[in-house]
C-alpha cells in the first residue's frame, strides 16, 4: 500500500480516524434498516453528527492503544539499536580498551506471545551475533599483539621467506632489516650473500 505521508505512523493515524468517520456516516442507515425506526426520528443532522463523533472518539483511541502498544516496542527496539551503535563507535575508536560488551545490556523484552515476541526474540539473537563477533576479534588483536611484541624476526623468517618465494615463485630469498640507518642480514633461503656483500650493495 502506497504511503499518504511518508510516516507510517501518520498514516495509521489518518486509517483509523477514517474508518472510524466512515463507520459514524453509515451507522444511521444501519440503526434505520435494523431497528425499523423512523427515518424523521434517525436522519437527522443531530444524530448524524453524534455518530460522527463516536466513529472519530473510536478511532482515535485505537490510535493511541497503538501508540502505547505498538509503537512504544518499535521505540524501544530503535533505542536499543541507537545505544549499541554507540558501544560499538566507543569499541571501533579505542580497540586496546579493557571494556566489554554486555549484550544483555541491548536486549528487549521477548516475553510476548506474537509475533513482536518473535522479532524480539530475533533481535536479541542478532545482538549476541554481533557482540559474540565484536569479541572475537577483539580477543584475536590481542593474540596476534601479544605474539607480534614476544617473537622476534629471526624466530618468523623461514616462514617469510617460504611465503614470498612460493608467491613471486622465486628460487631463492634473503630478508634484511634496516637498523640504525644500516642494512643487517637476517636470513637466506636458496642463495649464498654475506653480510659484507650487503653492505657494499646497499
Amino acid at each position: 500500500m502506497k504511503s499518504i505521508t511518508g510516516s507510517v505512523i501518520k498514516d495509521q493515524s489518518i486509517y483509523m480516524l477514517g474508518f472510524g468517520l466512515l463507520m459514524g456516516l453509515i451507522s444511521p442507515f444501519f440503526t434505520l434498516i435494523l431497528l425499523k425506526l423512523p427515518s424523521s426520528e434517525v436522519l437527522t443532522p443531530l444524530y448524524f453528527s453524534m455518530c460522527v463523533i463516536a466513529g472519530l472518539v473510536v478511532g482515535l483511541i485505537n490510535y493511541l492503544i497503538f501508540r502505547g502498544v505498538v509503537y512504544k516496542f518499535l521505540s524501544a527496539m530503535a533505542e536499543r539499536i541507537f545505544f549499541f551503535q554507540k558501544r560499538l563507535a566507543a569499541y571501533q575508536s579505542t580497540p586496546a580498551s579493557e571494556e566489554t560488551y554486555r549484550a544483555e545490556e541491548c536486549h528487549i523484552d521477548a516475553s510476548s506471545t506474537d509475533i513482536l515476541g518473535e522479532i524480539s526474540e530475533q533481535f536479541n539473537n542478532l545482538i549476541d551475533s554481533v557482540v559474540n563477533f565484536v569479541e572475537a576479534e577483539r580477543n584475536v588483536d590481542k593474540f596476534l599483539d601479544r605474539l607480534k611484541r614476544s617473537l622476534k624476526l629471526e624466530d618468523i623468517a623461514d616462514v617469510v621467506l617460504e611465503a614470498f618465494s612460493e608467491y613471486f615463485g622465486s628460487q631463492g630469498s634473503f630478508l634484511l632489516v634496516l637498523e640504525r640507518g644500516e642494512f643487517r642480514l637476517v636470513k637466506t633461503q636458496g642463495v649464498d650473500i654475506q653480510q659484507g656483500q650487503i653492505q657494499d650493495t646497499f
